[in-house]
C-alpha cells in the first residue's frame, strides 16, 4: 500500500523525507523555547496584547516546550492551560 500521495507530484520531484535523530544533532533546546517565547512577545506588543491564556497542545509546545502528554490527556480531558504575559513580572496593581 503506496500512502505518500505526495511523491506523485511533479514540483516535489527529487524531494525526500527528512530523518533527523534528535539525539544525534546538537539542538539547545532552551534556547530554542526561548527564542520562541520571545517571539510571541513581540507579537503581543505588536498588537498591544497584555496576556494570552494558550489552550491548544501545538501552541503551548511551542511557547513554553511542554510536551503533549497524550496519556495525561485522554485520561483528564483537554486540562492543559498556559498563561502567557507580555511582561515577565505582573504589574504592581494586580497583586492586591
Amino acid at each position: 500500500m503506496e500512502l505518500d500521495w505526495h511523491m506523485q507530484r511533479s514540483d516535489l520531484a527529487g524531494a525526500g523525507q527528512i530523518e533527523l535523530d534528535a539525539e544525534k544533532i546538537d539542538v539547545d533546546e532552551s534556547a530554542l523555547t526561548l527564542g520562541r517565547l520571545r517571539r510571541v512577545r513581540e507579537q503581543m506588543r505588536r498588537f498591544d496584547i497584555e496576556a494570552q491564556m494558550l489552550n491548544e497542545p501545538v501552541n503551548v509546545r511551542y511557547a513554553c516546550g511542554a510536551r503533549n502528554m497524550q496519556v495525561f490527556s485522554a485520561r483528564n480531558g483537554m486540562a492543559r492551560y498556559q498563561l502567557v504575559m507580555c511582561q515577565r513580572k505582573l504589574p504592581p496593581s494586580s497583586l492586591s
